[in-house]
C-alpha cells in the first residue's frame, strides 16, 4: 500500500504549489487533491485524505467500488479515476451553510451519461440535497428543488467548475474562469447530512463520474469575486489546464 504525496509515495510534486496552502483558507470545509493524501494499493483507492484539517476523508473499504489513482490522469497530472459503480463516501456533517456555499472541482468526464455527480451531500436521494455534477451535457448545481444549469460541459477535456451561492440566494456557476450562469434559490437548510458521496450521484438513473477528478474544494461560505478568482487561478496553475 502506498500513499500518493507522502514521503514513500511515488508521485512528483510538479502539480502542487510551493506552500501547499489553499489560495483561500477561510471557511474551507473539504479539500481533496489527487497529488497528495491518496491511499492506494495496486492503483485502487481506499482513502482520500481531506487536506482542510477537518478530517472529512473520503473512503471506500469495498474493493469492488474503489476508484483508481492514475499518475498521469488529467492534463499529464494525477487524478482519481472513477468508472462503473466506483464511489467514495464522506463522513456525516456538512450541516451549516448559512453563510453560503462555494464549490470548486477540476475534472474530466469521459462517457456520455444522462447525469453524473462529482459530489452529492444529502440524507438520501432528494432529501436535503447539495449536488455538483453534469446533467444533459451541462454543468448542474442543485439544492433541494433549486437547480442552476451552467455552460456546456464537454466530454474528454479537463474542466474547472466553480459555484458560489450566497446568503442573498444568488447562485452562479463558471467554467474555466469564464462568464457565469446565474439564478436564485434558497441555501441548503441547516441539517446534518449523513449520506455524502464523491464521484457518484444518488439521483435515480444517474451514475459515477466515468472520468477523473483532480481536485475539489467545498467552502461553508460564499467567496467574494476576488477570492473566487484566486482559487480558480491556483487550480489552473496546479493542473496546467482549464483556461
Amino acid at each position: 500500500m502506498t500513499t500518493a504525496g507522502s514521503d514513500s509515495g511515488g508521485i512528483a510534486d510538479g502539480a502542487g504549489d510551493e506552500t501547499g496552502q489553499p489560495a483561500v483558507a477561510d471557511g474551507l470545509l473539504l479539500w481533496l487533491r489527487a497529488d497528495v493524501g491518496v491511499t492506494e494499493s495496486n492503483g485502487a483507492v481506499s482513502n482520500w485524505a481531506d487536506q482542510s484539517g477537518n478530517h472529512l476523508d473520503a473512503r471506500q473499504p469495498d474493493e469492488t467500488q474503489q476508484p483508481t489513482w492514475a499518475a498521469v490522469g488529467l492534463s499529464g497530472h494525477p487524478a482519481v479515476m472513477f468508472n462503473a459503480d466506483d464511489v467514495l463516501s464522506l463522513p456525516s456533517g456538512f450541516a451549516d451553510f448559512s453563510r453560503g456555499v462555494s464549490l470548486f472541482a477540476v475534472t474530466s468526464i469521459a462517457d456520455v451519461e444522462p447525469c453524473v455527480g462529482l459530489v452529492h451531500l444529502s440524507n438520501g436521494p432528494e432529501i436535503d440535497d447539495i449536488e455538483l455534477g453534469r446533467y444533459d451535457g451541462r454543468g448542474a448545481y442543485e439544492v433541494l428543488e433549486g437547480v442552476l444549469s451552467g455552460a456546456d460541459f464537454p466530454l474528454g477535456r479537463p474542466q474547472l467548475i466553480s459555484v458560489v451561492h450566497d446568503a442573498e440566494r444568488n447562485a452562479s456557476m463558471r467554467f474555466n474562469g469564464g462568464g457565469p450562469a446565474s439564478t436564485m434559490f434558497d441555501l441548503p437548510r441547516m441539517v446534518t447530512r449523513r449520506s455524502n458521496l464523491v464521484g457518484r450521484s444518488q439521483y435515480a438513473n444517474c451514475g459515477s463520474v466515468h472520468g477523473g477528478l483532480a481536485e475539489m474544494l467545498i467552502y461553508r461560505r460564499a467567496l467574494d469575486d476576488a477570492e473566487r478568482a484566486r482559487v480558480e487561478a491556483q487550480l489552473q496553475n496546479r493542473w496546467a489546464c482549464c483556461r
